[in-house]
């Protein structure tokens, strides 16, 4: 499968909580109403309160994400469809009222184990 991970940061103003429920509630029905279900399309956010993740240092992003398709042209079909023309801007625009859109990377990662 091809993955990709991605570290997403709140915008400043934003509770974790306003944070989770936008991205769960608003965002990912958008994504999935343009785009589709990709195969995988996983959210895990970060816990500050735990005492692992306090002793761990810097933490620079709030969510990271999984999506996994067949391969490459899946997934660069999927965000075709999410960004390009027919989307109209919807996703981006949408992004940019929760997300700070500056502190966002992503990265294809290869899995090994099971």
């Amino acid at each position: 499968m091809y993955r990709v991970f991605g570290f997403l940061q709140k915008l400043p103003h934003l509770s974790m909580e306003a944070f989770t429920d936008y991205y769960e509630t608003r965002h990912i029905p958008l994504v999935l109403s343009i785009a589709g279900q990709p195969p995988v399309y996983k959210r895990r956010y970060i816990d500050r309160d735990k005492p692992t993740t306090r002793g761990a240092g810097t933490v620079d992003f709030d969510v990271m994400t999984e999506l996994a398709f067949e391969d490459r042209a899946a997934f660069s079909a999927w965000m075709g469809r999410l960004y390009g023309p027919a989307a109209e801007g919807k996703v981006v625009e949408d992004e940019a009222r929760f997300l700070d859109m500056a502190k966002t990377r992503g990265y294809v990662v290869d899995e090994f184990g099971g």
